[in-house]
């Protein structure tokens, strides 16, 4: 694959073209068959923790209570897949960094809820409870 700067010629760009670290500048549209993965973590742990880079985030058995995320944004969106109980508080006001949901909710293993950066706070897009 491209390492550092490239050109593709014909503007397409096939599995393989890229290696990992690569940035792709455009002032166009990217169209993507199957998604575009930015990056995962299995890290979360604390209230407060940085969205930064991140877009599939799951929440371990010890993460702490959720009422804001950093590092996000504007346009960002992130999914967090929860792994045990996690209390998720709603912030009508839209603070900085907070969770602009629809209800305070309380998760449970497999349970999901998606988010999207305004730039101020994170809102909510949608949730799954799978319990």
């Amino acid at each position: 694959g491209a390492v550092g700067t490239s050109e593709i010629a014909d503007g397409t760009v096939a599995t393989g073209d890229l290696d990992a670290g690569i940035v792709i500048t455009t002032t166009g549209l990217i169209t993507a068959n199957g998604g575009i993965v930015q990056d995962s973590s299995t890290a979360v742990r604390a209230n407060g923790f940085s969205a930064a880079g991140l877009n599939v985030i799951i929440a371990s058995a010890t993460t702490a209570n959720l009422a804001t995320i950093t590092g996000g944004v504007t346009g960002q969106i992130i999914t967090i897949i929860f792994l045990d109980d996690v209390v998720i508080t709603d912030d009508n006001a839209c603070g900085a960094n907070a969770l602009n949901i629809g209800a305070a909710l309380t998760t449970a293993t497999d349970d999901v809820l998606t988010l999207v950066s305004d730039g101020t706070c994170w809102r909510e897009v949608g949730r799954s409870v799978n319990n």
